[in-house]
């Protein structure tokens, strides 16, 4: 997918595609084993060890082909080559043609090539790009030389052998080739069929050969003589050497040999590329019944890497069996829906499957142990989910969900342990009681439902019907053209055909866009709206509605969505790409000037400034309490109103941090008993006097003292709970009953 160059955000990568018919490629790095997998358009650094990722590479327009050395990752994408390092491109080269047709090393003009590399091979310095009719030489990407070529179809580098390459002709022809004088040293025996893949074995001159008919040829090339054959199913793609151990991958399965007993040890069959996909969390039998095995390489003479379509994973070959050790895993199939739940996990709903993926740490992704089928979502402090007329709740914790109940819905809205749904009727439940708290008929087709606290509102095709947690109509705005709605703190966020509007009492902005709306992300704290229409995400200012950027893409999208930090903006193409937008504030350099030096004077007198503070706290100590204590029995209901209003204030002066900060071990005991008789009126103000006291105190309390104090908090607290539910009428079960 191609981008449009961002003001705000800056292309991250695809979250859900870790792999592709590239290659792993793996090398040792100082102390630690580093596992770079190639996808469509960037790439992977995994650390061997914990497979963790390490590094993410740039995001490309494609990636060919590529090649690591020393730690530098190579990337071949159309006519240019880049070099980069720890995810950072360091250098970008542009492919020229020339103009001269001979077969000398002629230096490369300055005239465009769009022509794309084919394969791209090094040895130390030197690297060599295969192009359809043209072989590049390059040292470190500086001075590049070409070398005009008629059929070659693929280059390989023996070990030990300098400034020699085998070139694999397209009539299969094998031939030993100088590259620095351009000569031909040695023509070798043909084969019965055309050479797919060469492999270095752990010994010198000793190379594996596979064919397209399945056969590997163990082969010496130094005295152009087979040592022996073995047999896959398929055309061999890829081959890894460590040891006495071979492991080779064809297009039917992938088989583990034994180069000893010159026999296989084991043999794993996975799916074609057409063939079903398989998510199932609880399967660790491996690659067994799974996505087909694109690629594997041996890490050392028992471990192996392997992956496939949406994994990666090393196992251990132990007793002719493979024991999985370390999976990372990725859903890429059809995505019908996308949410944040915290900060770093965003739940992507398929139409039979729910995966959690976190965007900072792959090896936490999990698949749901969920059996339903999911036609519409929604997450607001809970997770809901409905299909087949069935509706489902999500327990994050567990990696499961919970049948909730069996009946038909047109439209649903979840808020904490609420769920509100309607099809001709709508209904307010609870989740985990299942006990229905309200019913009620608006008389209108449904269109969407949203829900908070306080209220629902349900839009029809004529506009917004606001109802209390009763099912009691407040009021109705009028509004033709709605596709769906949500509640965004006061605001009730409209989406209609072309715009989004922001509906408090009236409408409070409206954002036009001219173009149809696909979905859109409202930013945690309000103030940035992404719209997608089509192929374009458009960023505005909520507050002073100004367009403040637009992100382009060649692919249309579905889906778009702020992380709960504002640090990404997350996309999913019509490809089912999960495309991760980075905020270019996390990019900026933080440039210090030599001037800023820590003043130890100032410090001093901010520390004496403080102490002076809470002295005189201290002191003023006991005529505060005295003040609480006169406020505990009001004279008559009368006096109770002016009372509590002096409480407050009264309590608001205990909430000064600084003051707090202070107190001795005595004072904070005082504290905690005389704001006791004061949660039902006050709760906010005592809550807060709380925190700060456990915040910075607690060193102070004894295990004694906290317990004694938690004991009384907690059966206040079952009382206010408790009064408050009667109040709004969640307990009155004998007009509702179960569904």
């Amino acid at each position: 997918m191609r981008y449009s160059e961002s003001d705000l955000f800056k292309k991250y990568r695809v979250a859900n595609r870790i792999t592709s018919e590239h290659a792993l490629m793996v090398q040792q790095v100082d102390e630690t084993v580093h596992v770079v997998s190639m996808t469509q358009n960037g790439y992977l650094i995994y650390d061997a060890n914990k497979l963790n990722l390490v590094f993410c590479g740039p995001m490309f327009y494609r990636v060919d082909c590529g090649y690591q050395h020393n730690g530098v990752v190579y990337v071949c994408s159309g006519n240019k080559v880049y070099a980069t390092v720890r995810g950072e491109i360091i250098k970008t080269v542009l492919l020229h043609e020339g103009s001269e047709k001979s077969n000398k090393r002629v230096k490369v003009a300055d005239e465009d090539c769009n022509r794309v590399v084919k394969q791209m091979i090094g040895f130390g310095s030197i690297i060599l790009l295969l192009k359809e009719n043209e072989l590049v030489v390059t040292e470190d990407l500086n001075e590049m030389y070409k070398i005009e070529h008629e059929g070659i179809a693929m280059l390989f580098h023996p070990h030990t052998y300098v400034n020699k390459v085998i070139k694999v002709m397209q009539g299969g022809e094998m031939v030993l080739f100088n590259v620095m004088s351009r000569k031909i040293i040695y023509t070798y025996t043909a084969f019965g069929s055309m050479i797919s893949v060469i492999e270095q074995s752990s010994v010198i001159d000793i190379v594996g050969i596979g064919l397209e008919d399945g056969t590997i040829h163990i082969f010496n090339l130094k005295s152009d003589k087979m040592l022996f054959s073995l047999k896959m199913n398929g055309r061999v793609n890829e081959m890894s050497f460590a040891g006495n151990l071979l492991v080779a991958v064809s297009d039917a399965d992938m088989a583990v040999f034994d180069l000893d007993d010159r026999r296989k040890m084991m043999s794993v069959k996975g799916l074609t590329s057409e063939g079903k996909k398989n998510y199932d969390a609880d399967e660790d039998a491996g690659i067994r019944g799974h996505n087909r095995v694109i690629s594997a390489r041996l890490i050392d003479n028992k471990s192996v890497v392997l992956s496939t379509e949406n994994s990666i994973s090393i196992y251990e070959i132990n007793n002719y069996t493979l024991e999985l050790i370390k999976r990372r895993s990725v859903y890429n199939g059809e995505i019908v829906g996308m949410e944040f739940v915290n900060r770093n996990t965003v739940l992507l709903f398929g139409p039979r499957s729910i995966f959690s993926t976190n965007i900072y740490k792959d090896e936490q992704n999990f698949m749901f142990k969920f059996k339903g089928s999911v036609e519409m979502m929604d997450v607001n402090h809970n997770v809901v989910c409905f299909g087949n007329k069935q509706l489902h709740a999500l327990e994050v914790n567990e990696k499961r969900s919970r049948l909730v109940m069996k009946k038909d819905m047109k439209c649903l809205a979840v808020y904490k342990d609420f769920c509100c749904f309607g099809k001709d009727k709508v209904f307010l439940i609870n989740l985990k009681s299942k006990l229905v708290h309200a019913r009620f008929c608006v008389g209108e087709d449904l269109v969407d439902i949203a829900m908070d606290l306080d209220q629902i509102v349900v839009a029809t095709v004529s506009g917004l019907h606001f109802y209390s947690m009763k099912g009691e109509m407040k009021s109705k705005y009028e509004c033709t053209g709605i596709r769906s709605i949500k509640l965004v703190e006061n605001f009730v966020v409209i989406r209609m055909e072309n715009r989004i509007i922001f509906y408090e009492d009236g409408v409070s902005r409206v954002f036009a866009t001219g173009e149809e709306v696909t979905d859109y992300g409202i930013s945690s704290d309000s103030k940035w709206i992404a719209i997608l229409c089509g192929n374009k995400v458009l960023v505005y200012d909520v507050v002073t509605s100004m367009h403040l950027d637009v992100l382009e893409m060649n692919e249309n999208a579905k889906f778009v969505r702020f992380s709960p930090d504002i640090d990404f903006l997350l996309v999913v193409s019509e490809s089912n790409d999960l495309i991760i937008f980075s905020n270019k504030m996390l990019f900026l350099e933080c440039n210090k000037s030599e001037d800023d030096v820590v003043d130890f004077t100032m410090f001093k007198a901010s520390t004496d400034k403080r102490e002076e503070v809470w002295k005189r706290g201290r002191s003023n100590l006991c005529s505060d309490i005295l003040l609480i204590r006169g406020l505990h029995q009001p004279s008559d209901v009368n006096d109770e109103l002016t009372d509590i209003t002096l409480s407050v204030q009264a309590l608001e002066k205990l909430m000064d941090e600084e003051w707090i900060k202070g107190l001795c071990k005595q004072e904070v005991l005082k504290i905690m008993n005389l704001i006791m008789p004061h949660m039902n009126t006050a709760i906010d103000i005592t809550q807060r006097i709380l925190f700060s006291i456990l915040r910075y105190k607690s060193h102070l309390l004894e295990p004694d003292d906290i317990s004694a104090f938690n004991k009384m908090f907690g059966s206040v607290w079952t009382d206010f709970e408790e009064s408050m539910l009667k109040t709004i009428g969640y307990l009155t079960v004998e007009a509702e009953g179960l569904i």
